[in-house]
């Protein structure tokens, strides 16, 4: 009886292990934003450096380690309409530097490629540079600027490029990918390697070739993100829904879907979470929550609303990024300062 008894004890302890180590090795898909992830109890926070935004800031870590930080570009919200590039590596405290001027209509973007940190950003016509142009940048040294002249990015025709949306940044291919809606609402992607020449990029456009028939927002910025082997973009549609699209890059290859039916207010963000392709963007109400959607197979698609609120204004898109197996929201606040908060999860 003994013997029976001890028996059924070890069998009830393993299953209770089982039981463990399934639920810890389950998905922590779609994250969560509990207070203790925040910041003093608070999540999401507002940061203390009072940074405050004109639109919509953009975050990117380096995949291979060498900048170790989460690292932000911005469009200051001051007279000086500067571009600020800030680093953080607790996402509370973080350090930055005002890199050149832009035009605060749109936001900039930047991404981590061949060693160096990207920006991309329209220039409002100071310093030396043309207003409306679509320029880009890097730096091996983010506290220190630049490390050469901005570039303007220019057509097949070699005449500078001038977008109608804010710019978004992504590398595959061994590419630097350049994407942005035109003014006859078109999505167009510009590849480079050394930052001076451009070719076209890929075959999602969103205008003729979208199912529905709908165009891309003109003023919405596009998310893009690789996963499984193709570059996703995700569009705000002038219908407000979000569409997607993916590409290996060849001419031809675009597949189109819908993100889970979803409606949406600004502009998207993408990245990868937890082993899914993740859009995030404003609802289309008047609680301006972000809307959080992910998939693993590019059609079906989970996912949250926040209990939070973001600003609703001008198609404001939260910033997102993977950091310290952390999901990061960045966004303007809901008031009329534009104030910097992130919101963590889980």
């Amino acid at each position: 009886m003994k013997y029976t008894r001890l028996r059924c004890a070890f069998g009830l302890i393993a299953l209770l292990i089982t039981f463990t180590l399934s639920a810890w090795s389950q998905s922590l898909y779609p994250p969560t934003f509990s207070s203790n992830l925040g910041y003093n109890g608070t999540n999401p926070f507002q940061t203390q450096q009072n940074y405050s935004f004109s639109r919509s800031p953009s975050l990117a870590t380096d995949p291979t380690g060498a900048y170790p930080y989460l690292y932000m570009a911005y469009g200051s919200t001051a007279s000086d309409d500067y571009l600020y590039v800030t680093w953080t590596s607790d996402g509370i405290t973080w350090n930055g530097k005002a890199y050149t001027t832009l035009n605060t209509s749109y936001s900039p973007a930047i991404a981590f490629y061949n060693g160096n940190l990207w920006v991309a950003w329209i220039s409002d016509g100071k310093n030396g540079l043309t207003k409306g142009v679509l320029y880009v940048d890097y730096t091996n040294n983010p506290s220190a600027g630049f490390s050469a002249s901005p570039i303007a990015v220019l057509n097949s025709f070699d005449n500078p490029y001038i977008p109608s949306s804010s710019p978004t940044l992504a590398v595959y291919n061994n590419q630097l990918w350049i994407a942005s809606v035109d003014s006859d609402d078109n999505i167009i992607t510009w590849g480079t390697t050394d930052g001076s020449s451009f070719v076209s990029a890929s075959a999602c456009q969103g205008n003729a070739n979208d199912p529905s028939g709908n165009k891309p927002r003109l003023d919405a910025q596009v998310g893009m993100a690789v996963f499984n082997g193709r570059m996703y973009y995700a569009y705000q549609t002038n219908a407000q829904t979000v569409r997607v699209c993916a590409t290996n890059g060849g001419v031809s290859d675009a597949t189109y879907s819908s993100a889970g039916g979803t409606s949406t207010g600004g502009g998207v963000s993408a990245t990868v979470y937890d082993g899914h392709l993740t859009f995030t963007f404003k609802d289309n109400t008047s609680g301006n929550h972000p809307v959080i959607v992910g998939t693993t197979d590019g059609v079906n698609y989970t996912g949250e609303t926040a209990a939070f609120s973001m600003n609703g204004n001008n198609e404001i898109t939260p910033g997102t990024a993977v950091y310290n197996n952390h999901f990061y929201v960045v966004m303007t606040a809901p008031a009329a300062n534009h104030k910097q908060w992130t919101a963590v999860g889980y």
